[in-house]
């Protein structure tokens, strides 16, 4: 009932906007897919039906409402994700730096995404490795400054439990993001973010390379601990010549020196035409491990169940655009006791097991 009064009243309030708003714009994202294991019914989801509404207020305001299907299924819940005032003050003030706020109810992520598979799978899929971000239950205040090269960045929630500080900076092909992010409660259980990227091209040749350190702060308990990392890691790598690209990337934590794996190959001999194979592994989640968190011997990742094979599964897809609209079509092979694998070559995500085809655009 809170979220349809949200809804409610973000939609009248938008309905006006119009009324004054110097310009509308309406965009969002959809994406549809079924799957069949050839054992189990026909899977299938809409894991991204979203609507984008953006008003402009004027020169130096704007309106954005963004509303989310929360369910994998359809029909899923539709509620407002997104429903936040832009202000450029450095614009409104003809200051020498750029300065915006944001103001309502979002969600915030301090980090860059250097990493280049298609999946994130050793970045921050499908466990806890702690990128600093918040949700928008409580409303927040962020605030941006741009002083050239530069970005430094502020949030804080509305209630005052929570905030972040961060900065980032780009020059010469090498991309940089520092952030913490702590409770105004308890300034010793905060967490530290590092992240580092480089890209360069030589010709038909192009390199990226990206990398995060993160490390909390908290002197957790050993109860505590099965919720929360110490620390973690990753290192990602993309290179590519003419129509081939191959990705790779690995992920450790304090469990684990070495946990998550991917390795990726794309082929695209047309512009619009993707073939791509992409395989993942747990090595933390070996044989012999004890499955049970709360045993004392335990060693897999927290708040994470342990199985007992590290080859989690092959995605094997092809994705063809047609416009702007990406078809894909492909095969999971998975592990032997794994579920549902959340993975996709063409670029997104959803979970799929056997022969899986879907459909995606951003409008």
């Amino acid at each position: 009932m809170k979220k349809l009064w949200i809804l409610l009243v973000a939609l009248a309030l938008l309905a006006a906007t119009p009324i004054f708003a110097a310009d509308v714009t309406v965009g969002g994202e959809f994406m549809s897919y079924v799957n069949s294991d050839f054992v189990h019914a026909l899977g299938s989801g809409f894991p991204k039906a979203e609507l984008n509404i953006t008003s402009a207020v004027d020169d130096f305001n704007t309106v954005k409402l963004e509303l989310d299907s929360e369910g994998g299924a359809w029909p899923g819940t539709v509620a407002v994700d997104d429903f936040r005032l832009i202000t450029d003050f450095g614009a409104a003030l003809g200051l020498p730096i750029g300065l915006k706020g944001t103001f309502g109810f979002f969600d915030t992520y301090f980090t860059g995404w250097y990493y280049y598979d298609a999946t994130g799978w050793t970045w921050y899929y499908d466990w806890s490795n702690q990128v600093i971000n918040f949700d928008n239950n409580a409303g927040a205040v962020q605030l941006d400054a741009a002083v050239g090269p530069v970005n430094v960045h502020w949030y804080n929630d509305f209630v005052g439990e929570n905030f972040a500080v961060g900065a980032d900076a780009s020059f010469a092909g090498v991309s940089l993001w520092l952030a913490f992010a702590d409770s105004f409660r308890d300034f010793s259980a905060g967490t530290l973010s590092v992240e580092a990227a480089y890209s360069a091209a030589f010709g038909d040749f192009a390199l990226d390379l990206g990398g995060f350190f993160r490390y909390g702060l908290a002197d957790l308990s050993a109860a505590e601990s099965l919720n929360a990392k110490i620390y973690s890691y990753g290192v990602n790598l993309g290179a590519g010549y003419s129509m081939f690209h191959l990705a790779g990337g690995i992920e450790g934590d304090e469990a684990h020196g070495l946990d998550n794996v991917i390795a990726e190959l794309t082929v695209a001999p047309l512009d619009a035409l993707k073939i791509g194979v992409a395989m993942m592994m747990d090595l933390g989640l070996d044989a012999g491990a004890v499955t049970d968190p709360t045993d004392p011997d335990y060693t897999g990742p927290r708040g994470t169940e342990i199985n007992t094979s590290s080859f989690v599964g092959v995605d094997i897809g092809v994705t063809y655009m047609v416009g702007g609209t990406k078809f894909a079509l492909g095969y999971v092979i998975p592990g032997e006791d794994k579920n549902d694998m959340v993975v996709w070559t063409s670029g997104d995500n959803y979970a799929a097991q056997g022969l899986y085809f879907g459909v995606y655009t951003a409008y």
